[in-house]
Parts: structure tokens; C-alpha cells; sequence
């Protein structure tokens, strides 16, 4: 057996930093919350006084499983359990006494086992619509998911995604500019809608890196925006809210003014540049989309080619919404 295979052979990364391990030789024998069972080795480190911490355990070409747990041999302690290419833990403040990491691989090979230890973080008062953030200033606003629940739903995110509350008051119509952007270029979600929990209210959602879109001449009131990170790790990351002075969507941005196409006619150029993501395609996820109209006064064959210069979605339908 390889050195630290088992929980009678432990490593020591009490210091923290990084720690070479290879899964060559080891055998299968503990259970994970996150993983079947796979090829482990088991770490442990002590603390003496509360601290945070991040475990990343990154495999050579495969996917790793941490499990951070108080009892070496007992999954039931499992205090969290995250697998991923790479694997990451993230603890706000972890209480002082010894815990165990048991680093499962999918594969045979090398792992970098890395350990950052750091202050005590409280945890986020805005977790949920209780007591949501107040952005009415605007500005620049960092966050994180790490140990946040999903309490709401989205209409572009995706089910068990941590999220967060924020809300903002206006006193006249303007165009609200909301960005949130991970720190580590994981893909995010933000929603704004009239009540912060009814997901039905949803006046906007934007999915990406980053999410980011513009509401056009939004009525003076209170709003809510919900931000959510992935699902698969925690993330740090900014949310920037900007208001601006009032005005329309540009030609082609919703339905309610399309481009005319007139059939058989000019080729048409356009632009993604200040458009937004309004409407759902069969085919397409979560982009930016321009409408176009045409009318034809009879059954015909129909071409329509659409020539982006990168990967790109075309939908054709006879009712825009």
C-alpha cells in the first residue's frame, strides 16, 4: 500500500500549502457523502482556534472527491463533501479540534492536495428575502456562496444553487444596469423581480460569465435581485448595480419593436452590441437575441440563413413571445 491509504497512516497538513499524493496502489476504502467508492488516501490537520479553509484537491486529468469529516472512519461526521475537476471545499469557520480529509480519485495518478487556512468569515445576513442587502446606492458589491443555501428559484438558474437577497428602491423610472461576476469565472445567475420571493414576479433573468443584462425604463418602486452561483462549487464574486437615466430597448431588442425583413431582399447585417436576453429558443441558452419580422402573402419554401461569425441560434416561429 501507498503511504497515507489508510486512517492508521494519516498526513499532516496542520501547516497547510501543497501537498503532492499519487493514488497509485491505494485501495477503496472508506465511503463519500459526494462519490462511490474510489481509490482514497486520507489526510488530517488540527486546529487550535476557529478558521477558514479551503481544501482543492486537483487531479492529473480526473475528477477528485474531498470529504471533511471529525471521525476518520465514519461518514455519518462528514461535514461536507464536494467532488469536481478539481475538488473543492470551502468553510467559513470551521471550530477548533481535528479533522479528517478523505481524498478519493477517480483514476490512478498524481494529486495536488492544497490547503489555505485564513480568519474566521461570519456568514452573510442576506441569505434569504428576511433581511436582503440594500443596493439603492449602487455600486459594487462583493459576495460569496460559500455555505449559503438555495432558498429561491430562477427562472434561467438551475435547481440546488446557492443564492443571496439584495433589494433597491427608486423614486423614478430608470434603466438599471446589474452585473455579477464570479471571481473565478464560474458562470452565474442574477434575477429581478417585484417580490423577492415569488419567482412568478420576474421582471429579468441573465445567466453567464458574467451575468449581466439591462432593464429598460423601469418604474420607480422596490425591487429585489436574487443572485445565484453554480452549483457544483463556491464562489466569491462582485455584483455591480448601475442606474441610469431612462430609455427604450434598442430596435430588435424585444418583440414589441422587431426589425422588418422584407423576403428575397438585401442581406441584412446586425449587431448582438446592446441588446439583451428576452426571449427563449428551442435550440439556443441563455443568450442575447435580436427579432426580426417578415410577412408573405402565400405557402412558400423558405431559406434563411444566418451567418454570425461564431456559433449562433435562429429561431422561426409565427408568434414572436
Amino acid at each position: 500500500r501507498p503511504r497515507y491509504d489508510t486512517c492508521d497512516d494519516p498526513l499532516d497538513v496542520s501547516a497547510g500549502g501543497f501537498f503532492l499524493l499519487s493514488t497509485d496502489g491505494a485501495a477503496p476504502d472508506y465511503a463519500l457523502g459526494c462519490r462511490t467508492t474510489t481509490r482514497d488516501l486520507v489526510a488530517e490537520f488540527t486546529l487550535t482556534e476557529r478558521r477558514s479553509i479551503t481544501i482543492e484537491g486537483d487531479g492529473d486529468f480526473f475528477t477528485v472527491a474531498l470529504s471533511l469529516r471529525t471521525t476518520c472512519t465514519d461518514r455519518l461526521t462528514e461535514v461536507d463533501c464536494q467532488s469536481g475537476f478539481p475538488g473543492v471545499i470551502r468553510r467559513r469557520a470551521l471550530e477548533p479540534g481535528t479533522y479528517y480529509i478523505i481524498v478519493s480519485a477517480s483514476s490512478t495518478g498524481q494529486i495536488g492536495l492544497t490547503l489555505t487556512f485564513g480568519a474566521p468569515v461570519d456568514p452573510p445576513t442576506n441569505d434569504t428575502c428576511a433581511m436582503p442587502l440594500d443596493v439603492s446606492a449602487g455600486g459594487s458589491f462583493p459576495g460569496s456562496t460559500v455555505e449559503t443555501a438555495d432558498d429561491l428559484t430562477t427562472g434561467c438558474g438551475f435547481a440546488g444553487s446557492p443564492d443571496l437577497a439584495y433589494t433597491f428602491t427608486t423614486t423614478a423610472p430608470q434603466n438599471v444596469r446589474i452585473s455579477a461576476l464570479a471571481a473565478t469565472g464560474e458562470s452565474m445567475t442574477y434575477s429581478l423581480r417585484d417580490d423577492c420571493t415569488m419567482a412568478s414576479t420576474e421582471r429579468r433573468c441573465d445567466y453567464g460569465d458574467p451575468a449581466t443584462g439591462t432593464t429598460h425604463q423601469l418604474p420607480a418602486g422596490t425591487y429585489f435581485i436574487i443572485v445565484e452561483g453554480p452549483t457544483f462549487t463556491s464562489v466569491d464574486f462582485t455584483l455591480d448595480v448601475t442606474f441610469l437615466p431612462p430609455s427604450p430597448p434598442l430596435r430588435g431588442d424585444t418583440c414589441a419593436a422587431p426589425i422588418l425583413l422584407t423576403p428575397n431582399g438585401t442581406p441584412v447585417s446586425g449587431t448582438f452590441v446592446g441588446m439583451e436576453n428576452d426571449h427563449d429558443v428551442s435550440c439556443g441558452f441563455r443568450y442575447r437575441d435580436v427579432v426580426y419580422q417578415f410577412t408573405i402573402g402565400a405557402s412558400s419554401d423558405l431559406t434563411v440563413e444566418l451567418d454570425a461569425g461564431m456559433f449562433a441560434n435562429l429561431s422561426l416561429r409565427p408568434t414572436c413571445t
